[in-house]
């Protein structure tokens, strides 16, 4: 088995692209992990507001 590269520093440039290929990962991860996250804080958020209305309309 070989390696495409032959250090850890040529793997982080890969070949001179490592700039936009690393961005591209960033942005994945940081899409993937708000389409996570979305429906568990829009969540939390309409519980919030419920409560809310709940203890104004109880007071």
């Amino acid at each position: 088995m070989t390696f495409q590269f032959a250090s850890l520093a040529e793997f982080l440039n890969m070949g001179g692209h490592g700039v936009y290929v690393w961005f591209c990962y960033i942005v994945t991860a940081a899409s993937f992990s708000y389409l996570a996250l979305a429906p568990w804080l829009r969540k939390r958020q309409f519980f919030r507001i419920q409560k809310a209305i709940f203890s104004r309309q109880h007071s």
